[in-house]
């Protein structure tokens, strides 16, 4: 019998080699999983600080935005103020240009030459 019990141990001896085999192979695999589920892991930390900062700088950006809309605001108020001023100013220069200092009568009626035609 010794030759059965030598050939039962030596399949023995073969699945055994067999399992240690699959459990370095498995054992290896779920060290590229682990190392793999790291680099994801830390990819995705830099994604969320680029994101973060994207966030930032949009928010930065919509400030200015705000802050350029209203100083245009304010441009707009403050040239139709001096447009008037430019308007009243043209009418005293219109009105000054039509009055006589020689003692010669000169009508004074506002807007005549626009209003016969003549510039």
């Amino acid at each position: 019998m010794p030759n059965i019990s030598n050939a039962i141990e030596a399949q023995y001896q073969i699945l055994y080699t067999h399992f240690q085999e699959m459990i370095v192979i498995l054992s290896n695999y779920v060290n590229d999983v682990y190392n793999e589920q790291q680099r994801i892991a830390t990819k995705f930390r830099r994604l969320q600080v680029s994101l973060q900062d994207a966030e930032e700088n949009f928010l930065s950006i919509k400030a200015s935005h705000e802050n350029i809309r209203s100083c245009a605001s304010g441009m707009k108020l403050t040239q139709d103020l001096l447009a008037g001023e430019i308007w009243s100013l043209k009418q005293a220069a219109d009105n000054a240009l039509s009055t006589s200092y020689d003692g010669t009568f000169i009508w004074k009626i506002p807007g005549v030459r626009d209003k016969i035609g003549m510039y």
